[in-house]
């Protein structure tokens, strides 16, 4: 286990981690502003 290879996993679970963050309450927003313009 290299310093580059345990800095790669943390960088790519790092941007999964704040992808997540972003896009699951995004989406959820996104559901609720529909679910009242269908409604």
């Amino acid at each position: 286990m290299g310093g580059t290879w345990t800095w790669e996993a943390a960088a790519r679970l790092a941007t999964s981690v704040v992808l997540a963050w972003i896009v699951i309450p995004g989406g959820l927003g996104v559901l609720r502003v529909v679910r009242k313009d269908v409604s």
